[in-house]
């Protein structure tokens, strides 16, 4: 899901990451720039597509959790892993909400945020979740994140189990010259749940240092992509 918020007006729409026209797209002023792009997860993968697709719309990017996807796999080793990912992806299996926050959340999270974390479920679908493990096999992020010209802010936590940093993060720091990475100590995959404070001060701070927010203060947007 992606939202865009601009003075007067909200847009909200799905987006696969194949869908790279990304349209119907809202039109922006000719002076306009993303004051900051967001991306969650799978939306980090979005929002680095996005960020090379369209580089002067995209001022600086803030990537939470992100994700190499699995575009590098050809031939036979990719049509068996994608396979296996998509036999798993029905929202019919008897899968404990608990586990599932037990995965995506560190031990130690409230109980306030693991809620809203369980409650995720409820509005995914099965057709939705196949069309986006599809989409994590026609993408490989640490060959498109040097082409990004704008700063980039990479998020993670130390206790991520679904993308640990070590096989995600750190691969795309190393092929990124404009990215700074910030460890967040002691969580999980959510970090704009887990470490709201802290992630929204690395969000504001990309915006002040690069001087994202224009003269004009309604050519400014900012645009979200999560997967969660």
């Amino acid at each position: 899901m992606t939202g865009t918020h601009q003075p007067g007006q909200s847009q909200f729409r799905s987006i696969l990451p194949e869908e790279i026209d990304w349209q119907p797209f809202p039109a922006f002023p000719p002076a306009a720039r993303l004051a900051v792009l967001v991306g969650s997860s799978w939306g980090s993968v979005i929002a680095l597509a996005f960020a090379k697709r369209y580089p002067n719309l995209a001022g600086s990017l803030v990537l939470a959790a992100p994700n190499v996807a699995r575009g590098h796999l050809i031939g036979e080793s990719r049509d068996v892993e994608l396979d296996a990912w998509l036999r798993t992806a029905d929202v019919s299996l008897p899968i404990s909400r608990a586990a599932i926050a037990d995965r995506l959340l560190a031990p130690q999270t409230s109980p306030l945020v693991r809620q809203h974390v369980e409650s995720l479920r409820d509005a995914m679908t099965t057709e939705g979740w196949r069309q986006a493990i599809r989409s994590m096999f026609t993408i490989h992020t640490p060959d498109v994140i040097p082409d990004v010209r704008c700063p980039v802010a990479l998020l993670a936590g130390t206790l991520d189990r679904v993308a640990p940093y070590e096989d995600h993060a750190q691969l795309l720091l190393a092929v990124a010259p404009r990215a700074k990475l910030h460890m967040f100590d002691g969580c999980g995959h959510i970090l704009k749940l887990e470490a709201l404070a802290k992630f929204n001060s690395i969000v504001r701070q990309m915006v002040v240092e690069h001087q994202l927010v224009r003269e004009t203060p309604n050519a400014s947007s900012s645009f979200t992509t999560s997967a969660h």
